[in-house]
Parts: C-alpha cells; sequence; structure tokens
C-alpha cells in the first residue's frame, strides 16, 4: 500500500511537470506547440518504471524515508534519454531519405529544437518537484508503517556490546529494545 502510494504521488508529479512545463514553453517561445499527451503519457510510464527498476519503491526505503536524489536524477534522466531516442527514431527516415521515418512522426508533434527547449524546461522543473513530491510522501508514509522492532536476549555483557554495535546503525524505520 505504501508502494502504491508513493508511486501515485509521483505519477501525478511527472504529469503535473508535463503540463507546467508545455504552459511554461508556451509563455518563453512564441507560436510553441505543446507536445502530444501520448508524450506525457510515455514519460510517466518510462519514469515510473526506471524507479521500479531501481527499488525505490521498496518497503526498506519507503520505511526509512530514503529520498535518493541520485537514483531520481538517473532515472530522469533515463527516461528523459529514451522519449528523445524515440523521437530521433520518428525522425530517422526524414534525416537519412525521402523514405516513411521508422515510427510516426506524429510521436512529437513538434520539431527538434522546441522539443529540446521543452526538454530542458521539462527537467528544470520535475526534478525538484519529484523531490519534494517524494520528502512530502515518504514523511507521510513512514507515520503510517509501524517500525520494526528488535528484541536482544541473553547475557548482559553481550548484549550490551550488540547494542553499542548496533544503535549507530539502525535506522528510522527500526527500533531496538534491550
Amino acid at each position: 500500500a505504501l508502494a502504491g502510494l508513493a508511486c501515485f504521488a509521483e505519477v501525478v508529479t511527472i504529469a503535473l511537470s508535463f503540463w507546467l512545463s508545455c504552459v511554461v514553453c508556451a509563455q518563453l517561445v512564441p507560436g510553441f506547440q505543446a507536445p502530444p499527451l501520448r508524450l506525457g503519457v510515455i514519460i510517466c510510464v518510462l519514469m515510473v518504471a526506471s524507479i521500479i527498476e531501481r527499488g525505490d519503491y521498496g518497503s526498506g526505503i519507503l520505511l526509512d524515508r530514503g529520498v535518493r536524489p541520485w537514483s531520481l536524477a538517473a532515472a530522469l534522466l533515463q527516461t528523459v534519454g529514451v522519449v528523445l531516442f524515440l523521437v530521433s527514431l520518428s525522425q530517422a527516415g526524414h534525416w537519412t531519405s525521402f523514405e516513411k521515418p521508422l515510427l510516426s512522426t506524429g510521436l512529437t508533434g513538434v520539431n527538434v529544437s522546441t522539443l529540446a527547449v521543452w526538454t530542458s524546461v521539462f527537467l528544470i522543473l520535475s526534478y525538484p518537484a519529484l523531490l519534494t513530491t517524494r520528502m512530502l510522501v515518504r514523511e507521510l508514509s513512514a507515520t503510517l508503517a509501524y517500525p520494526r522492532r528488535v528484541i536482544v536476549v541473553g547475557p548482559h555483557e553481550t548484549c550490551a556490546n550488540m547494542l553499542k554495535d548496533a544503535w549507530p546503525r539502525s535506522s528510522r524505520s527500526m527500533r531496538i529494545l534491550g
């Protein structure tokens, strides 16, 4: 349930970032034609798949409130790279010959330079938005979960040494009971 909540919040954030980047580009670039909705859907699906691939929706990370900004940046760049690769494939036929392109040219519906501006704006807007969403959702979801409890039983001296070693390594999702 916690992973579903985190995934849903990040999908909404990506969709809002897609929409907001189109609005910002419409203000910055005269005659800007926004990419079609299917490109936004492709971005959302690829982004969530990339985050899942990195294990960011695992229970240990969610309960420890781990934000992992490097993983989020890598997922975002990987997603944008794949989308740009698909766009370049859709334009490949126009660049190399007069034949039809490999994919439908309607994938983006915008020219390459406009797409480059939009991609930059999308990256600039979506990364801080995703980080903020991730921090908020991780804090809220961690309060909903019960922490794991570790109980140490045994001779006092052995237990004291074990607790002294384990205490600095304990996480927010784990409570050590002596």
